[in-house]
């Protein structure tokens, strides 16, 4: 399979569980307002009170307001004690809230809630599953038909992350990907030398997937299939990703493990469960468990600026370790030296 919905792909406002909300009656000046113009006219905490009065489902939801709030109520009571389902809701998108969301193990989405006759309220919708999906990276399954196809790419890290970010939301629709949280994954997306990468402070980075042209070829490498994630500390967290290709989700998939092994992450954080994840060596487990490792990872180091070369090339870093031996070889290997396997 080369499926590449990693993160929340059920974004938008047709899936996500929002719904849409109309804006009270006002004096228009024109005949046709610019999307957001009313909600961009409310006070954020009048527009959650709106919310809240015309969509009842938010009432059982966690509301916050800023990364302050959300720093008092973790003095107050562990994340997983305040949680009950899987989503929390906000209307700041600030990019120092939605790092302080990264920090605790969220995956910050985006919904919108306008109706027809006003669009563009957009509400954050952090998701913190109750059971979430990981994958240590020295454990990933790589079938031998993609060690096959992998020859013929390269991969980089960080070199193009607004062209991943249109892949993605143009792959997955309806997507998540709006406005107002691009603009925050932008503001936090690492610098195209890594540096500062390999620390605690959250910041989003793209891993990138080029054709590799034969030797003499004057045509450039293509783009052909990118993953968008979060990096903190030694756990790496992917949003989204999309392929362009057939084979080259796949190939990206096994690439980037590679590197993620080579780089020192402890684990790969693929968000919401799904079958093809399994199929790669993935596990479900329950929230707490994994904020009790997440917490242990995002204090320490990876190596991901070291390893990866000048340029954000990591065709080296990411070279595909060999095939592990069958039990039977392994076995008849252990024979034929006349110790037992």
């Amino acid at each position: 399979s080369d499926h590449m919905t990693y993160g929340e792909e059920s974004g938008g406002s047709s899936t996500l569980p929002g719904g849409n909300i109309v804006a009270p009656a006002r004096r228009r000046r024109c005949a046709h307002p610019r999307p957001s113009r009313q909600w961009a006219e409310m006070e954020r905490e009048a527009l959650a009170r709106l919310i809240l009065d015309q969509l009842p489902r938010f009432r059982s939801r966690l509301y916050l307001a800023d990364a302050e709030a959300l720093a008092q109520l973790l003095r107050r009571s562990p994340m997983a004690e305040v949680m009950s389902g899987d989503y929390a809701w906000s209307l700041c998108f600030e990019p120092a809230f939605v790092a302080s969301l990264c920090w605790e193990g969220f995956l910050p989405i985006c919904s919108e809630l306008g109706g027809n006759g006003a669009p563009g309220l957009f509400v954050l919708m952090p998701k913190l599953h109750t059971h979430r999906c990981v994958l240590e990276p020295s454990a990933m399954h790589i079938p031998r038909k993609v060690r096959k196809r992998a020859s013929a790419y390269r991969l980089t890290v960080g070199q193009a992350f607004e062209a991943v970010v249109d892949g993605c939301a143009a792959q997955h629709r309806p997507s998540w990907l709006f406005p107002p949280l691009r603009a925050a994954l932008s503001a936090l997306s690492a610098p195209s030398s890594l540096r500062g990468v390999g620390g605690a402070t959250p910041c989003f980075v793209t891993f990138e997937l080029w054709t590799r042209p034969p030797d003499g070829c004057t045509e450039p490498a293509q783009l052909v299939a990118g993953d968008l994630g979060c990096v903190v500390g030694r756990s790496y967290t992917s949003f989204s990703g999309f392929h362009t290709a057939s084979g080259s989700g796949s190939v990206q998939l096994a690439l980037t493990g590679a590197l993620l092994q080579r780089a020192g992450f402890g684990w790969w954080d693929l968000g919401q469960e799904h079958g093809y994840k399994s199929g790669l060596g993935a596990a479900a487990v329950p929230r707490s468990q994994f904020l009790r490792t997440f917490r242990r990872l995002r204090a320490e180091r990876n190596r991901l600026a070291e390893v990866v070369g000048p340029g954000g090339d990591a065709s080296e870093a990411s070279a595909l370790p060999p095939r592990a031996a069958s039990a039977e070889a392994a076995a008849a290997a252990a024979a034929a030296d006349g110790k037992a396997p």
